[in-house]
């Protein structure tokens, strides 16, 4: 026997209980509800929410960025966090975080998974922070405390994340200008040695040559690893008897997928044995990864432990990520095939390298 019907053309329940009461109401009710349970679900009466849902939204489009920006930028979403978490208010500190969660998490998040591997830039400002958070908590809180502390979040911000990427690693010598006689040696992989169909004139070495005024070596062959120039460290290096060195390499190191303990080690014995044959050492760190940086803070440990020089990636991460968006659309591409760096991008390393070089140079 098949289901019962109502006079007004609905069906009962009794045949299927799962339909629930709302069936035995007029379709026009029926309409009606189903309209305000969408309209409800999609846009909440309650203004908090629709304010909570905003802030998020906001917060995440600016974190985005930082995922792939060079280290240095970090400081900005953290101090921003700070200050959020110590904005004076009457919140509790549980109410500030449901409220800017977003912010307050995945400014952390953001900092820890680009720096993991590099102690120096997270451990400091994650342990501020908790101190923030742990203060915030305290019942003897209070708003004035927190207008004192928002000055103090940003200070502690910059000098935290952003001074590594400022301060200068090592002293390789300071002079009035570039010892003529001098003798620079540039040992790298592609980036340093150039690919057809570009000429030698073409690479960021030749650039050097003009700016310097002193003799200046391309020792970069293509496709090498740290390892290979190790293994020719002799041959095309020392044997020049270099004043000075750069050694810009590491790139294929991480495209080749090569671990981290290796890499570091052959590093450390290029650097090494450069240091010991008494040259000045000019070091640049090569960008290993957009989000996740494979190779990050072995560049600055070896470039301390031996007084080295070290131009951090900033620059290098911000000419990759441009290229990987933007290389289309430029009327002069910074690289020939979003790696290799063209006659512009060339010119480009070479001015961010020679303040550094000049002063390994000079008399």
């Amino acid at each position: 026997m098949g289901p019962q019907e109502t006079r007004s053309g609905d069906r009962s329940v009794g045949s299927n209980p799962r339909r629930g009461i709302v069936y035995t109401l007029p379709r026009c009710v029926r309409s009606r509800l189903i309209i305000q349970v969408v309209m409800n679900a999609s846009s909440p009466n309650n203004p908090g929410q629709r304010r909570h849902r905003l802030r998020s939204v906001c917060w995440t489009l600016l974190l985005i960025p930082f995922l792939v920006l060079p280290y240095r930028w970090l400081w900005f979403p953290c101090a921003l966090a700070g200050v959020v978490l110590v904005w004076p208010g009457r919140m509790s500190l549980a109410e500030v975080i449901r409220r800017d969660e977003t912010l307050i998490v995945g400014s952390t998040v953001v900092l820890v998974l680009r720096t993991a591997l590099d102690p120096e830039w997270w451990v400091p400002w994650t342990a501020v922070f908790g101190l923030l958070c742990w203060a915030r908590s305290r019942a003897w809180w209070r708003p004035r405390l927190g207008a004192a502390a928002m000055p103090f979040t940003v200070i502690a911000a910059v000098f935290l994340l952003l001074r590594p990427e400022m301060r200068p690693v090592g002293n390789p010598g300071v002079g009035d200008g570039v010892d003529p006689n001098a003798v620079l040696v540039c040992a790298g992989d592609s980036l340093t040695s150039g690919i057809p169909p570009l000429s030698a004139d073409d690479t960021y070495v030749a650039h050097l040559r003009k700016r310097l005024g002193c003799k200046v070596i391309n020792a970069g062959v293509a496709d090498n690893r740290t390892g290979d120039l190790l293994g020719r460290l002799d041959r095309d290096v020392l044997s020049h008897h270099p004043t000075a060195v750069l050694v810009f390499i590491g790139g294929n190191d991480y495209l080749y997928g090569i671990p981290r303990g290796r890499f570091a080690s052959d590093l450390e014995q290029v650097v090494g044995r450069l240091a010991a044959a008494r040259t000045r050492l000019v070091i640049v760190e090569v960008p290993s990864g957009v989000v996740w940086n494979n190779f990050a803070g072995i560049y600055g440990r070896v470039a301390r432990r031996h007084g080295a020089a070290l131009v951090r990636d900033s620059r290098l991460r911000c000419l990759y990520v441009s290229e990987l968006l933007f290389r289309k659309y430029r009327s002069t591409p910074m690289t020939i095939d979003g790696i290799h760096l063209s006659p512009a991008g060339a010119a480009k390393v070479a001015d961010w390298l020679t303040p550094y070089l000049e002063a390994a140079l000079a008399d």
